[in-house]
């Protein structure tokens, strides 16, 4: 029963990510592989581990925990007239347990706050978007492999 198996929000926690994460970060990003190679029939595995790497180095992403275990990826950046969800990937053993949700509660939180918006890029073929449509984002543009997703934070309920 999935009711059993949420986890307590008391217990999730967010902090900086740091070089030594970077084995974590790639392991969350790996989440979207099947998705990414569904799409484009192929996964760039130096450049994503790469990527990966250095995003932690830089302090950009953030790593979410359950009573101190690595179970997710975020990375929010801040613009003048949005916040960008770049990443959210959540580890599959702790999937479909409230962490995701709970997240995206928070950015959603800090968005209103804010009085902007958040926007993302989800690929068509990840069923993350029918995550985001739940809490609120509307396809705003699209290409045939991706959506372009749009919470409008003060103006929408999450």
């Amino acid at each position: 029963m999935i009711a059993n198996r949420l986890v307590n929000p008391r217990d999730i926690s967010i902090r900086r990510a740091q070089s030594s994460d970077s084995e974590f970060a790639y392991e969350a990003l790996l989440t979207i592989r099947p998705y990414v190679e569904s799409t484009w029939g192929d996964w760039l595995e130096v450049n994503g581990r790469a990527r990966t790497a250095s995003d932690a180095q830089a302090g950009r992403s953030q790593i979410v925990q359950l009573a101190s275990v690595p179970v997710a990826l975020l990375c929010v950046d801040e613009f003048e007239t949005h916040l960008q969800l770049d990443q959210l990937y959540v580890v599959p053993q702790y999937q479909r347990r409230g962490i995701g949700a709970y997240v995206l509660g928070l950015v959603l939180a800090d968005a209103r706050d804010s009085g902007l918006p958040v926007r993302l890029r989800v690929l068509r073929v990840n069923p993350a978007r029918h995550f985001y449509q739940r809490h609120g984002f509307k396809v705003v543009s699209e290409t045939p492999e991706r959506l372009f997703m749009e919470h409008a934070g003060t103006n929408s309920p999450t």
